[in-house]
């Protein structure tokens, strides 16, 4: 129901501080918060526009809000509003959505980047902010840096299992040679000491 109130019967301005602080110059990391339409008076006279808002969530301005201020064009068959495809403002639609062109509440929350710029206002001197472009962020950085990770702490424990077994066998083939050495040995110092001894005999019987 709509409420109606005549009590009252004077106006009065109030200076009422504004919910979107005038930030810095630069890109910032943000996500897509909503938008608006509405009729506006534009230099080139009253058009349809939308101001597409946005939250920006790191930094020293985080939680502030910036907007993109967009403007339809007239279809020469239909005679009605619509979004240009070849608008900026039809760009701001594409990145946000990944390439659709439908913006609707359930792109609340996605990442992206803005460039904010700031002017002064002709009329009252103030500084003002407005997003100038807004640029696509890319959603698998995180995923990238895991990835190695996670490879890198299965491989180390596999050729610490490996050394010992390939040691083994080294250790026994070392073994056998040793072994057969020594016995041929003692045998050639056997046959020479007895073929002396016969050679000495002979000598002596002659």
């Amino acid at each position: 129901m709509e409420s109606r109130n005549s009590s009252e019967d004077s106006l009065s301005i109030t200076n009422v501080k504004s919910s979107f602080p005038v930030v810095d110059e630069g890109t910032y990391d943000a996500t897509y918060a909503g938008f608006q339409v509405f009729m506006d008076n534009t230099p080139w006279g009253e058009k349809k526009v939308a101001r597409v808002y946005f939250q920006i969530v790191r930094g020293k301005f985080k939680g502030g809000k910036v907007s993109f201020k967009g403007t339809f064009m007239k279809d020469p068959e239909t005679d009605g509003w619509v979004v240009g495809s070849k608008s900026k403002l039809a760009d701001v639609i594409r990145i946000i959505t990944g390439g659709s062109g439908n913006l609707t509440a359930e792109d609340k929350g996605t990442g992206v980047f803005v460039n904010v710029q700031q002017k002064v206002a002709k009329k009252s001197g103030n500084a003002y902010c407005f997003v100038e472009n807004v640029l696509e962020k890319p959603k698998d950085d995180e995923e990238e840096v895991e990835v190695p990770k996670r490879v890198a702490v299965q491989a180390a424990p596999q050729p610490a299992v490996q050394q010992p077994v390939v040691q083994q066998p080294a250790v026994q083939q070392e073994v056998q040679p040793v072994a057969a050495q020594p016995a041929p040995a003692v045998e050639k110092k056997a046959e020479g000491g007895l073929l002396d001894d016969l050679d000495s005999l002979s000598d002596f019987r002659e």
